[in-house]
């Protein structure tokens, strides 16, 4: 599978300059949906691939419900919510819309928000039910560290609720080990900490 996403990948690259400055649509019709169809999702069902799906959120001024770009569903219940944004956009500052609908469906548990050249992944590590403010993984197809290899995770055939938000706390603890250890290894100006000393004195093979 991890090969067929290469290739799909190489595809999406080299349709962007047509795409740019078309709108969000075609960066769903011609990024999106083909990444979707490599992870296995069959795009022509809507009962899988739903877009547009249209969900108890808030309602808008003009009295039309909200709705999500695209929902994947499995019989028919809605596990992950897709928000898009057009390929030339920044993702910094959407993440809020993503969330609203995230946190209005209980069964979702996981919420995408890409661009098509960059996805962000969330879950609710945290708080149940609530979107995380920060994503778990980020792949970005324009870069040499690009995350492919962590897609096939959210894969129809591998994907699971359990197994999402077990490796996404993985991947949260590990984050703040080795933010905390870059920041006790910066010795230029300060001393270790004292957690960094019982750490240290604890650790197998010291005295």
């Amino acid at each position: 599978m991890l090969e067929k996403i290469r290739k799909t990948v190489e595809q999406v690259m080299e349709r962007i300059p047509a795409v740019k400055g078309r709108g969000e649509e075609a960066t769903k019709q011609a990024l999106i949906y083909p990444m979707l169809e490599a992870l296995s999702y069959n795009i022509w069902l809507p009962t899988e691939v739903c877009p547009e799906f249209e969900a108890d959120f808030a309602i808008k001024k003009n009295g039309q419900k909200e709705k999500v770009d695209i929902a994947i569903l499995q019989n028919e219940v809605p596990q992950i919510f897709i928000e898009i944004k057009s390929v030339e956009t920044n993702l910094d500052g959407h993440e809020g819309q993503l969330a609203r609908y995230y946190n209005s469906a209980p069964t979702v548990t996981l919420g995408i928000l890409t661009n098509g050249i960059e996805w962000r992944f969330f879950t609710d590590t945290i708080t149940a039910n609530v979107m995380d403010n920060q994503p778990f993984h980020v792949a970005r197809f324009d870069s040499a560290d690009s995350g492919l290899e962590v897609l096939p995770k959210f894969s129809k055939p591998q994907f699971s609720a359990e197994t999402i938000k077990d490796y996404a706390t993985e991947l949260l603890y590990t984050a703040k080990i080795a933010d905390f250890l870059r920041s006790e290894i910066d010795l230029k100006d300060k001393l270790p900490s004292e957690y960094m000393i019982r750490w240290v004195l604890k650790s197998p093979g010291m005295y």
